[in-house]
């Protein structure tokens, strides 16, 4: 539940945020591990699998960045 909650959230987030020069043009798939702190902050972002595109990549950071703090 607390996994399927967390990613809504960043959905969420990153809809609202989503690069306007990405948007519609460019689609591609990558994989985070995001470590997270008992208080909710972020204690860590890696990527385990980056995106062929780098605008993609930063996007994904900031959008787990900015939906922060979480449960």
């Amino acid at each position: 539940m607390y996994v399927d909650t967390w990613r809504q959230k960043i959905e969420r987030v990153g809809s609202l945020n989503y690069p306007e020069e990405a948007r519609g043009k460019i689609y591609d798939s990558l994989q985070l591990s995001v470590t997270i702190n008992a208080d909710g902050s972020i204690a860590g972002i890696e990527f385990d699998r980056r995106s062929n595109y780098p605008i993609i990549n930063a996007a994904a950071e900031r959008i787990v960045r900015m939906a922060g703090p979480y449960a």
